[in-house]
């Protein structure tokens, strides 16, 4: 007997070859009706036996393309209709559900072997694509995901590209960016002064040729504008630090493939799984001895940002090289170039020359970044091959717009169980981030139909992101969320942790509830809806507030001046301006701010050291202090927790009097350095400790910039694990302030709940 059923997929099921997948099952079980795409998801409509439905619909869960991700399937009786085949309809926009929109993917095996085929009509084609690869994310206008809405329309396809993207049995069918030689967009080379110099294959030769002269390119990606250098070449890597005004924060590259990477990084199996994903994040990895790239690529540590080639441009280009320099494409702290206007605007200055193309990109996405921490990938900056990923987190209410922090930003919506995080935005201190973030905000509320009911954003009162949440949106709800807490809630999402655990949340700066700068905080959560403050670092003097951590050496001077020590013998060697120590010192006596920040701890003690006492970019001073440490040294440094009353406080005194007391006695830097790792995490587990005795807890629930710190996490983990504890710590959500838009949401959900809105 003959039925018919409606079956709606909601989740990870456009843009990546779901329909004609459904309609080769379909063919193999003798199914009639339509699929189409739809505000929901993907749309059957299957008429069949019932035995033939019935393995349908167990195909259609247990076959489903690689990259799919079903996150729910409904099934409804519906009435015989007698189709007579199976077809692939026009997509609609009728019914809503959950929508997961593909992020943007690597170029496939299949599209590389027809890449490098002479008799293949794509061959050498810089935009080489199919159902399995591509752009996704930064070409879509609107949903759902058709050519009519995406940047590609305005390229009418030839007759043999139509043919392909007609056929269900064919891997270009809907592939929505598909094109050829004949139809699609095309390379173009310009020098700096916008003067056509190359098209074409020959684009990719006189780029080639340039870098290898020590040149500047910009080359347009994906999701924005790269700046690429001969890595070998000492001058061109100088130059373009000095063009880019980036002094010494590190720069990424790209390897031609894995065994280059391996010739000038440690590699391991779970950073070989990491560069060859779907995702190709840059990959923090340990430097080897042997490599012969420029030290100036990545002058404060011992690690380099890799990556591999995600586009057919990139593969074309890398024939010619081992590596190149590949960083975003934009002045120090602001946005990535990725409109061709701002390109030739923007970078004219810093660039020779300028790769582009016709392909326009609708939003900016950077590259992500990761490292591997005990097998396991850490991705310290969300964005290209993951945005806009959601995260599922049961009842999440819909209509929250968590708006992130200063530093380091991402924004989130809440939509139907899910938050859909926004692409990484960076710093929040110029104009330029701020249109761009602002922008974003406005892009996603379009994207995805989405009406704000409630603001959550950061207690900081002087964020930008605090005055637009005042000023800018009209929702009925506005819900600020303290720092700290909103970094310990997004690990607490991700990683679905139940309560009761300890949180451990280290960073620079956040603002704290009782008005000072938290940053060293422990907390404790007994039930789902309550962190309570359990232990902090003993506040100490921030002195002249932010300007302390582009100066560390004024946090430095706070904690000698806080523990009575002679600060003359070190002011000397800092070689600071006279007239600024005395204004610096008299204001010590004054007005202070306090800080419990353990960011600015690992700050004071490098400068301290020498180290670092003025930086060029954020966490340099503890980067260096991190780089120069021992890491087999097993010895730490004295503390006390004072626990006189809740919150308990860690006193810093000791610490610093005990590195004091070993450079007097010439004891190495490594040495003091290695010491003070191994004192936050005695202090760690000293603190868990307690919280287990009073509170029976096991869980240990990492958060803050400061767990970037590879040698602190990974000493952490294994301290805590040996004491019988269970370490947590975020994979797919940054550990820093871009995790905050997730905490947020999920805290302000906790208040959507228990309101009336």
């Amino acid at each position: 007997m003959k039925v018919a059923k409606k079956i709606v997929i909601s989740g990870l099921v456009q843009g990546i070859g779901f329909r004609p997948f459904v309609w080769r099952i379909a063919q193999k079980y003798q199914i009639t009706g339509w699929v189409k795409n739809s505000l929901a998801g993907v749309e059957i409509f299957a008429e069949g036996e019932a035995k033939q439905i019935e393995g349908f619909i167990a195909a259609l869960k247990k076959e489903k393309p690689s990259l799919a991700k079903i996150e729910r399937l409904r099934i409804n009786e519906e009435k015989l209709i007698c189709f007579k085949d199976f077809s692939i309809v026009e997509s609609e926009r009728k019914e809503e559900g959950v929508l997961i929109v593909p992020a943007d993917l690597p170029v496939c095996d299949d599209c590389l072997r027809e890449l490098t085929d002479k008799k293949d009509r794509r061959f050498r084609y810089p935009f080489i694509n199919c159902t399995n690869c591509g752009p996704r994310y930064t070409i879509i206008q609107k949903l759902p995901y058709d050519r009519k809405n995406t940047s590609m329309k305005g390229f009418p396809l030839c007759q043999d590209c139509s043919l392909e993207y007609q056929k269900p049995d064919n891997r270009r069918f809907h592939a929505e960016p598909v094109a050829c030689p004949a139809c699609g967009p095309k390379l173009f080379l310009y020098d700096n002064e916008k003067n056509l110099i190359a098209k074409e294959d020959e684009a990719i030769t006189i780029t080639a040729k340039k870098l290898k002269e020590g040149k500047i390119v910009a080359i347009k990606g994906l999701g924005g504008y790269h700046l690429a250098v001969d890595p070998f070449n000492v001058e061109a890597v100088l130059l373009l630090r000095q063009r880019k005004q980036r002094e010494a924060k590190p720069f990424a590259l790209m390897a031609r493939d894995l065994l280059i990477a391996k010739q000038h990084v440690h590699l391991n199996k779970t950073t070989i799984d990491l560069l060859n994903s779907k995702i190709r994040p840059i990959v923090l990895c340990p430097k080897k001895k042997s490599s012969n790239i420029v030290r100036d690529v990545s002058p404060d540590n011992e690690y380099l940002g890799i990556m591999l080639p995600y586009t057919p441009v990139h593969y074309l280009l890398m024939e010619q090289f081992e590596a190149l320099i590949m960083t975003s494409a934009n002045l120090s702290e602001e946005p990535i170039v990725y409109h061709d206007d701002d390109a030739f605007l923007k970078l004219n200055k810093i660039a020779d020359f300028i790769l582009t193309n016709n392909r326009p990109i609708l939003r900016p996405v950077d590259d992500s970044v990761a490292f591997v921490n005990h097998k396991k990938p850490l991705f310290i900056r969300r964005a290209r091959g993951i945005a806009p990923l959601p995260l599922h987190i049961p009842k999440m209410q819909e209509g929250i717009l968590a708006l992130g922090g200063q530093l380091k930003n991402s924004f989130a919506i809440t939509k139907k169980d899910y938050v859909y995080l926004s692409q990484y935005f960076g710093n929040l201190d110029n104009i330029p981030s701020r249109s761009a973030y602002l922008k974003g905000v406005e892009d996603f509320c379009s994207f995805f139909e989405f009406t704000p009911k409630v603001i959550a954003y950061d207690l900081h009162p002087g964020y930008y992101t605090t005055e637009l949440a005042e000023e800018k949106f009209s929702a009925k709800i506005k819900y600020p969320v303290q720092h700290h807490k909103a970094h310990l809630a997004a690990v607490v999402a991700e990683k679905k942790v139940k309560p009761p655990f300890l949180g451990v949340v280290f960073d620079g700066t956040g603002y704290g509830e009782d008005g000072k700068i938290w940053g060293g905080e422990f907390f404790i959560s007994l039930n789902e809806s309550n962190y309570e403050r359990f232990v902090h670092l003993k506040y100490f003097p921030l002195l002249d507030g932010d300007d302390s951590i582009k100066k560390p050496w004024k946090t430095a001077l706070s904690l000698l001046l806080e523990t009575n020590m002679d600060h003359e013998e070190f002011t000397l060697k800092w070689n600071i301006d006279k007239n600024e120590l005395n204004l610096v010192t008299n204001r010590f006596s004054q007005n202070k701010v306090g800080s419990s920040s353990i960011g600015r701890l690992f700050d004071g003690v490098s400068a301290l050291l020498g180290l670092k006492t003025i930086i060029s970019y954020e966490g340099q001073a503890a980067i260096v202090l991190e780089t120069k440490a021992d890491y087999g040294e097993n010895s730490f440094y004295d503390f006390t927790i004072l626990n006189e009353k809740l919150p308990y406080e860690i006193d810093y005194k000791p610490i610093i009097l005990g590195v004091i007391n070993d450079l007097k006695k010439g004891v190495r830097n490594d040495v003091i350095a290695g010491k003070f790792h191994n004192t936050i995490v005695e202090m760690i587990v000293k603190v868990a400790k307690i919280a287990e005795h009073i509170y029976g807890i096991k869980k240990v629930v990492f958060s803050g910039g400061v767990f970037q710190n590879r040698i602190l996490l990974q000493k952490s983990f294994k301290k805590l694990r040996v004491a019988g504890y269970k370490p947590i710590f975020p994979e797919y959500v940054p550990v820093n302030d871009q995790g905050l838009a997730l905490g947020q949401a999920y805290l302000a959900n906790k208040f959507f709940l228990r309101s009336d809105i």
